[in-house]
């Protein structure tokens, strides 16, 4: 994600063309968690071309890495369920208020949160809900922090036709 390199990259190269965006750390998670609309996450010029806009938005979530995020198996943070958590670690580690801070840019959020050190209760959870071994009272410790399961396209489907028909 962050070249030693390279200045941050504050700009989407869509159809050719660089498109400013706003890269705030809380209008990027607040788009994967749809609070936040595409829309707004441009600047001035909105591009024409929004499948490939979107393509450019992807890559810039996950860095332009290969690793494009965890499996549903191996998902061991909720940006939401573990806001708290997050709030406190960088709090503690690194002296970051993420409540007061007026910027930060998703890139180096996401590098701080990565090397959030062991003594914090984030990293605690993140541990748990990891561990795949067979003690007993870190199994119960995983299942206590595990994260609620997301549902497919077709399991939401599903779920609303089952509603519908027994309330």
């Amino acid at each position: 994600m962050i070249s030693l390199f390279s200045p941050l990259k504050t700009t989407l190269n869509i159809s050719g063309k660089e498109f400013s965006i706003k890269t705030d750390f809380r209008i990027w998670l607040g788009l994967m968690y749809g609070e936040v609309s595409t829309l707004d996450i441009f600047e001035d010029k909105i591009p024409a071309n929004t499948e490939e806009a979107v393509k450019a938005m992807t890559d810039f979530i996950n860095g332009n890495s290969e690793d494009k995020g965890e499996s549903e198996s191996e998902r061991s943070i909720d940006f939401i369920i573990d806001a708290d958590f997050i709030y406190g670690a960088f709090l503690q580690a690194y002296n970051i208020d993420l409540a007061s801070i007026t910027y930060l840019h998703y890139h180096q959020f996401i590098a701080l949160l990565k090397a959030i050190p062991e003594s914090t209760t984030l990293s605690q959870i993140i541990g748990y809900r990891l561990y795949n071994g067979d003690d007993k009272e870190l199994l119960k410790l995983k299942d206590k922090w595990r994260l609620p399961r997301i549902l497919s396209e077709e399991e939401e489907r599903l779920k609303a036709e089952f509603e519908e028909v027994w309330g």
